[in-house]
This record gives structure tokens, C-alpha cells and sequence, in this order.
């Protein structure tokens, strides 16, 4: 799965004003997302891992073994009154995911037959190789997305331009240029080495007590992402 989901958006755009941008068209904000994903590494590439960096999500599945460090989005079917659902088996209701506490369960939802877990497409990240166990198994996964949330911003904010640009490139709103701007801006200074961020480093490139030193570098101060 892409680095960035459309879940991503919603704090940087309604869902309607995403749908009315994309003309409902997922293609589109797939082809953003890919478009905007390649400028970012452009500028990290040199010196950071971006293979780690950007790590897609894997949709959870117990068909699936997963390692340390992966990253899992946990998505269940919406409930079905046409089902039978026993112990342990699990659903979505308004938005949420539920286990089953008996067998047998049939008919319209009765939340006193069900735990509520966590809501649907929550993020988590494995802290311990599993095969089978469930995400809400915390000896095997974390809650919580383990993204650099700095990147991650920037990667929206240049793809919503492009999103806009495609509509009207001498009409785009300026609060996308200038959040677009402002991404172009740090990633620079990434790049030139004048900042470095808290980012894997590649192999190649030495990681000397905490600091990342990117050879030929003058740098002029360390930014915690």
C-alpha cells in the first residue's frame, strides 16, 4: 500500500472539498500521492533511507506474517445481518470495530454481544516479528502511526497542489501555494545539509553518537521532526 492513505487528508481538507478536487476519482489522488511521494525523495535521497521512510501500510490479515517495524492499517467488513458471526470473530459497526463475545450472533446489532476494539482503518506498527495475532495484541503491535509526521505533511501538501493545479494552474488557492512553498523550502534545507532531520540515514552515510553528519555538510542547527 502508498505511504499516504486518503485517510491522511482530513486534516487538511474536508472530504467533500477532496471528492470535489479528485471529480470522485481515486486515479487522480492515486497519481498525486505517486507524483508528490517522488519530489520528496528527490530531496532525501543523498542521505536518507527513503525505501524505510516512505514504507507503505499492509492491510492487516492473519494470511499475512509481519515484522518489526511494518507498517499495518486494521480495516474489518461493516456488519452484515445475512452473517453468523462466533467468539472472536470480528465486525464493523458505525465506524468501529467490534469482537464477538459468543457464538451464534445473527440479526441487527446488539452491542451488549460485542467488545468494542478500536475504530476501523486504525494504524499500528509491529514491535515483534507475529504470524496470526491480532493488532490489538500488544506483545506484537503497537498502536499508532509511525510515520515522520513532518514528511508526511510535506507529502500532502505538495500533492493537494498538484491536485489544485490540475484544475486551474493560475487559480490555485493560496493557502496550498504557500503550505506547498513552505514544504519546497524545508526539504531544501534537507537536502543542502543546512538542517538535518530525524530521519534513517542510509548505510552509507555515518550516524556518529545520535547525530546525523552528512558529509560536505555545513549545517546550522538539527530539527526534530
Amino acid at each position: 500500500m502508498a505511504f499516504l492513505r486518503k485517510k491522511d487528508y482530513e486534516y487538511l481538507i474536508t472530504e467533500a472539498n477532496l471528492r470535489q478536487i479528485i471529480d470522485r476519482d481515486d486515479s487522480l489522488l492515486s497519481e498525486a500521492i505517486t507524483t508528490a511521494q517522488a519530489e520528496v525523495e528527490s530531496y532525501l535521497r543523498n542521505y536518507y533511507d527513503v525505501s524505510d521512510i516512505f514504507a507503505g501500510f499492509i492491510e492487516f490479515s492473519t494470511s499475512i506474517p509481519f515484522t518489526t517495524d511494518d507498517r499495518i492499517v486494521w480495516i474489518e467488513q461493516p456488519h452484515s445481518t445475512a452473517m453468523t458471526y462466533d467468539t472472536g470473530d470480528f465486525t464493523v459497526f458505525n465506524c468501529i470495530i467490534y469482537k464477538a463475545l459468543e457464538d451464534g450472533i445473527t440479526g441487527a446489532f446488539n452491542k451488549s454481544k460485542w467488545e468494542e476494539i478500536t475504530p476501523n482503518e486504525t494504524y499500528y506498527y509491529c514491535i515483534a516479528d507475529s504470524t496470526e495475532s491480532y493488532p490489538n495484541d500488544t506483545d506484537y503491535f503497537a498502536k499508532g502511526d509511525s510515520r515522520n509526521q513532518q514528511i508526511k505533511t510535506y507529502t500532502l501538501d505538495i500533492s493537494l497542489y498538484h491536485l489544485h493545479s490540475r484544475i486551474n494552474p493560475r487559480n490555485i488557492p493560496q493557502l496550498r501555494m504557500d503550505r506547498r512553498d513552505e514544504a519546497m523550502k524545508m526539504l531544501e534545507k534537507i537536502s543542502d545539509g543546512k538542517i538535518t532531520a530525524d530521519l534513517p540515514v542510509r548505510s552509507d552515510v555515518d550516524d556518529v553518537a545520535g547525530h546525523k553528519i552528512i558529509y560536505g555538510s555545513n549545517y546550522k542547527k538539527t530539527w526534530g521532526y
